[in-house]
């Protein structure tokens, strides 16, 4: 499968409201996303490659790719 995470647009008000804005780059066969509590990040949990990467939600950018996080 593809090894994205993408991005909905959730604003009604937005002239592409529910439509992919994004796809971001993860690793290997993204499993699960958690987001923290302000919303500014997401974790996203790579099973294939056994790793985490960290998503800044405000530029749907990756800012870590963490393979020592594995099994959080």
């Amino acid at each position: 499968g593809d090894s994205t995470v993408s991005v909905i647009d959730t604003n009604p008000a937005s002239g592409t409201y529910n439509t992919v804005i994004a796809n971001i780059p993860v690793g290997h066969l993204p499993t699960g996303v958690a987001v923290s509590p302000d919303g500014t990040l997401a974790y996203v949990v790579n099973q294939s490659s056994g790793s985490v990467t960290v998503i800044d939600t405000a530029h749907n950018s990756v800012i870590d790719l963490d393979p020592a996080t594995a099994g959080i």
